[in-house]
């Protein structure tokens, strides 16, 4: 099945929503870090005006799309992207969390193993010498 060339501007929308009363404090502000994620903030914020931040609520796509001339939200709205058909998109989603699951059951399974290598090492050890080896 081939994917059709589709438009970004037909799935995403430009939100601006700011608190311009302030009623958002600088406990909730949330930095991004280089995997693209959204983290408490580290950046030092007592002397800044947080009324001109936008506010993100979950669920929302954010991007930073910067103030060039080359480049806007208009432009970026522009972009054509190949969207493959819903049932190739749900395969694709059920690949995701399966990969995810594993990843998720591999970090535990190595902590487990982290933790028992001492004590088997020592068996061997002890068997070893016992053996005169």
């Amino acid at each position: 099945m081939k994917s059709k060339f589709k438009r970004l501007g037909d799935y995403i929308r430009l939100v601006d929503v700011r608190k311009r009363d302030g009623s958002i404090g600088s406990d909730r502000l949330l930095g991004i870090n280089i995997n693209k994620e959204f983290i408490p903030s580290v950046a030092n914020v007592s002397e800044t005006d947080l009324t001109r931040y936008k506010v993100i609520s979950k669920g929302i796509f954010a991007c930073n799309v910067m103030h060039r001339e080359t480049f806007d939200c208009s432009d970026m709205c522009n972009v054509r992207l190949p969207i493959p058909a819903h049932e190739i998109q749900e395969c694709i989603v059920a690949i995701h969390h399966t990969l995810e699951t594993r990843k998720r059951l591999n970090t535990e399974l190595k902590s487990k193993i982290q933790n028992l290598c001492p004590i088997l090492m020592r068996g061997v050890a002890e068997k070893m010498i016992s053996a005169n080896l």
